[in-house]
């Protein structure tokens, strides 16, 4: 029996167990499938509607999505996850300011607006102790917060460290939101949330902010 008919058998088992609400049992032949098989888009797409846990659900459609850009279907699903309670929920775990050195102004300007609007906010410059490990830091900062911010600049294209941190959010289901500090290519990041835009001034991007975080 070639892989591709196992792999099908697996698949088809995994929706027998969803049909028959096993959701437990199909993340498990599900998960299995898509480690062995990662460009297997039916088996992300049915992880993300099997999945009970929220950021599981939008790993899987944010792969699936990667997969097949032009299902619009996968793409609604993603956004619905990352928008309205999602977002909010997902913020009350901290918000990491994702940042070039060029734009470190920006983001302490707005830092320091959003722990004034009560949202955790998370910032390398001010909320690392001096005594602390910096990578370690950055790495459970990575960690615990459930969103993302990640300021957009001609500068933050030149940096892979900013890459880093949003797939790393991406690929385990957390939101990143793209935050435009300065004019620059956002479409060419293909990440899914729409960008919050300060261009037009910083009290009215920063309202629009606000709305996704409290």
């Amino acid at each position: 029996m070639t892989s591709s008919v196992i792999e099908r058998s697996q698949l088809d088992t995994a929706v027998m167990h969803i049909r028959s609400g096993e959701y437990a049992q199909a993340c498990n032949l599900l998960r299995a499938i898509v480690a062995d098989e990662p460009t297997n888009e039916r088996a992300w797409a049915w992880l993300a509607y099997a999945a009970t846990d929220i950021e599981e659900k939008r790993a899987a459609l944010y792969r699936a999505h990667r997969l097949n850009p032009r299902n619009t279907r996968l793409f609604d699903a993603l956004l619905r996850f990352m928008s309205g309670p999602y977002s909010v929920q997902a913020a009350q775990s901290g918000v990491f300011i994702s940042y070039v050195r060029a734009d470190e102004l920006f983001a302490l300007d707005l830092r320091e607006s959003l722990r004034a609007a009560g949202v955790k906010a998370w910032l390398d410059m001010t909320d690392i102790p001096a005594e602390a490990d910096w990578d370690n830091a950055v790495e459970r900062a990575l960690n615990t917060c459930g969103l993302m911010l990640v300021l957009l600049s001609p500068a933050a294209f030149q940096t892979r460290e900013l890459r880093f941190e949003r797939q790393q959010f991406l690929d385990v289901g957390k939101i990143v939101v793209p935050v435009i500090v300065e004019p620059c290519d956002v479409a060419a990041l293909h990440l899914p949330h729409p960008p919050v835009d300060f261009r037009h001034g910083y009290p009215a991007g920063l309202q629009q902010l606000l709305k996704l975080l409290v």
